[in-house]
């Protein structure tokens, strides 16, 4: 899945690579949702997804103020 190979650049600290594998995961869990808004695992994922993309562009932002 996107969001198992995000997570594995993200414990190799490849913030950008991790953003765009979620971001594709993202994509996935918004027309899942979208399509069964009753399933709660297909909730659970998109919220997930958000999250960690949340996440990591607030590392990508505090690490470019820190250059």
């Amino acid at each position: 899945s996107y969001s198992s190979i995000a997570e594995i650049h993200l414990k190799e600290n490849k913030l950008a690579e991790a953003l765009a594998w979620y971001q594709k995961a993202l994509a996935i869990a918004e027309k899942l949702a979208a399509l069964d808004p009753l399933n709660q695992t297909f909730q659970k994922d998109l919220r997930i997804d958000k999250r960690k993309i949340a996440d990591i562009e607030a590392r990508l932002k505090k690490k470019k103020k820190s250059k």
